[in-house]
């Protein structure tokens, strides 16, 4: 693997040797030699797509983590890595051929959330529930090889519904034998509702919430963090202790799951602020935010799955959503998009 990545990298040197090899878009490059290169000697294929954003990965995590060594046998070493963790996703749902779903702005997200309570008396607790022990299943599945025990998760919530359905994945996973570390926005104070009833039964297992200030005194050697910083009401650029949890958690070497939307993107426009959170994977819920599938947005969003959180598919027939959808999680709970 070395050697392909090595041969790879003078490819590219040799196809751009007018500008010494400089190429803004060389992941995309690398990703199109390796991809028919790469399956013969791990077993496996991979998208495009996904080695596009594994390349953007990897050059960040040799640059922080082994400077100093040969990139090719760093990358090699950490591809394996990927390839443990992934399990090759053999195991994902996605949408049956042909079949399309319609995407939300942040206006729409709004309202099903208001249906979901006001019409139909799906509470707040119910879907945060739905949304935490589905987060907490895709990142045993796809970052922790099927078993989070003895694991390092990092839980940075929010003081919003995104923080508490990341606080019920981090339960869920404390629950099946993982270390856990709650970081959040505000002191426990500054948590009502639904949020701070999740804060509290972490209290009560034993799980005590950090301060988010207290990041910068971690050692850094966690297995995963989970993004619950900012939800789909973002308002201006991440500030204040908000922007510091994304700035730490970008600058670690280890995969970042975000739920429902990356902090930071714009989930209708799918614009990027400074800072967002740059996700390895993120799992958005009921239908996929319209601004997660631009461009723009393609390299903080990473692999996209979409999660069930209970809505009646009658609630999107309604008359200010008028989408006629047949059971989209018929076949599985969490399905991938991207």
């Amino acid at each position: 693997i070395a050697a392909l990545f090595l041969e790879t990298g003078k490819a590219h040197h040799a196809a751009f040797i007018e500008t010494d090899g400089d190429d803004p878009e060389w992941p995309l490059w690398y990703a199109e030699y390796l991809h028919k290169r790469l399956p013969p000697i791990v077993g496996t294929t991979l998208t495009i797509s996904d080695l596009t954003y594994l390349m953007i990965e990897l050059d960040r995590r040799q640059k922080r983590l082994a400077p100093d060594n040969p990139w090719f046998e760093f990358y090699a070493a950490e591809l394996l890595k990927h390839l443990q963790q992934l399990g090759t996703n053999d195991h994902d749902d996605f949408l049956p051929d042909g079949e399309t779903i319609p995407s939300l702005s942040e206006e729409q997200m709004v309202e099903v959330d208001r249906a979901m309570i006001e019409d139909y008396g799906i509470s707040l607790v119910q879907m945060m529930e739905n949304a935490g022990r589905n987060l907490a299943h895709l990142a045993q599945r796809r970052f922790l090889a099927g078993d989070p025990r003895r694991k390092k998760i990092a839980v940075l919530a929010g003081t919003g519904g995104n923080g508490g359905g990341a606080l019920v994945g981090g339960r869920h996973l404390a629950n099946h034998g993982a270390e856990v570390f709650v970081f959040t926005t505000r002191d426990e104070e500054g948590y009502t509702g639904a949020p701070f009833t999740q804060l509290s039964v972490l209290r009560r297992m034993g799980i005590h919430p950090h301060p988010a200030r207290s990041l910068k005194s971690q050692p850094g050697d966690f297995d995963l963090i989970l993004d619950g910083i900012i939800g789909y009401s973002l308002r201006g650029a991440p500030s204040g202790i908000a922007a510091d949890m994304i700035r730490w958690a970008n600058d670690q070497a280890v995969p970042i799951l975000a739920l429902d939307v990356p902090s930071g993107i714009d989930v209708t426009s799918g614009a990027v602020s400074e800072p967002s959170i740059r996700a390895t994977a993120t799992m958005t819920l009921a239908l996929p935010k319209a601004g997660l599938l631009t461009e723009n947005a393609r390299g903080n969003v990473g692999e996209l799955y979409l999660a069930d959180i209970g809505v009646p598919p009658a609630l999107y027939a309604g008359a200010k959503l008028g989408f006629d959808l047949k059971p989209i999680f018929a076949s599985s709970e969490i399905l991938r998009l991207i």
